[in-house]
């Protein structure tokens, strides 16, 4: 990955970037998850600052920005990507820092986790505007729930449509939360679904509501029947770890 590839050397680096407050959708997102031994999780997160503080000092513009997510030792790496074709130039992202301030910091945040364990998988995800779900005066958020779902061959349709008549329904509903709708174009082949909100305790209290509606209650037995595989985790934001200038 191009913005990653920091993290992917050091190793040897999020919907979507996740901030669904923009205007318009991202096409792409590219995303590394790293999964850090505990014992270097603070020399990571020290040498992610460090890349932060290079990349503010090189002035990166947000389309090189990106945000970090993290779940208990696992850090996922979340990004735009205006255009697949930039994939065919994997140092386009360093090349950033060439010729400015931030290039001997980032250098040096290189070395300072040289040798570290840390083991990572990338994916690039495609945003699908009528998979997602964007609410006006939704709350900023801190949090993320990532749904991902592998379906059965040939279900490409009828899931299509599901989705879009789930969307429909958390309208009807007034979910106060933002949905980004994916599916991944290079990876392990999954769709993706992220909710973001801003408390736990608001989130798991709007969820319960919504599992009383009849209309909601019947679209799961419908998705059982044109997926083979689920999983869920819930990310915190760290927006200290992140680089979004204008924000």
């Amino acid at each position: 990955m191009r913005r990653t590839l920091c993290f992917a050397i050091i190793a040897a680096a999020l919907p979507l970037a996740l901030h669904a407050q923009d205007a318009t959708l991202p096409r792409y997102l590219e995303i590394s998850e790293l999964a850090v031994p505990m014992d270097e999780a603070r020399a990571f997160e020290e040498a992610t600052t460090m890349i932060v503080d290079a990349a503010r000092q090189a002035g990166l513009t947000a389309q090189w920005g990106w945000d970090i997510w993290q779940e208990a030792n696992r850090y996922g790496i979340v990004s735009n990507l205006e255009s697949l074709a930039l994939l065919d130039d994997p140092m386009v992202w360093i090349r950033q820092f060439e010729g400015t301030p931030g290039h001997a910091p980032l250098m040096a945040a290189f070395e300072k986790t040289a040798g570290m364990h840390i083991s990572a998988r990338s994916s690039i995800m495609e945003i699908v505007p009528d998979w997602s779900y964007m609410p006006a005066g939704a709350p900023q958020h801190a949090w993320a729930q990532v749904l991902s779902y592998k379906p059965i061959s040939g279900s490409d349709e009828s899931l299509d449509a599901l989705i879009k008549e789930t969307v429909a329904v958390l309208g009807r509903a007034a979910w106060p939360f933002q949905v980004l709708g994916s599916r991944t174009r290079i990876g392990e082949g999954a769709i993706e679904f992220v909710i973001l909100f801003d408390d736990p305790v608001r989130y798991e209290t709007e969820s319960a509501k919504l599992e009383t509606n009849p209309a909601w209650q019947a679209l799961g037995p419908r998705f059982a029947t044109l997926l083979f595989d689920a999983d869920v985790r819930r990310l915190r934001h760290r927006p200290d770890l992140s680089y979004r200038p204008g924000r």
